[in-house]
């Protein structure tokens, strides 16, 4: 079974664990949400717009980029989550994906 992945699926899959909708990330990247349709459809569309996309989800292209995968092993990091445990995986998506944008990260109490 051969790998066939692209930009598109990974922004796809960062999406989804974050639990958004396409209409949260084309808001948070300042987009409309036939955009965000088109770009996980793997469409073709424009640095400029893979750049919005990439800072709505706070990240930068080329780490969405790095996160394409190039075997079965690696698929595996971006399709599924880390943890599924409600609390452990908040905590390693905190860790990993930092706060949604627009929100400030929490403090932790003493």
């Amino acid at each position: 079974m051969g790998l066939d992945w692209h930009v598109g699926d990974v922004i796809r899959k960062l999406r989804e664990q974050r639990r958004w909708g396409q209409e949260r990330l084309a808001t948070a990247a300042g987009k409309n949400k036939g955009t965000i349709v088109a770009a996980e459809a793997n469409e073709n569309v424009k640095r400029d717009t893979l750049e919005a996309i990439a800072r709505g989800l706070g990240m930068t292209v080329g780490q969405i980029y790095d996160l394409i995968p190039r075997s079965e092993q690696e698929s595996q990091r971006v399709d599924q989550p880390t943890a599924t445990v409600g609390g452990q995986f908040r905590e390693q998506r905190r860790q990993n994906l930092g706060p949604p944008p627009g929100i400030p990260e929490r403090r932790k109490q003493a």
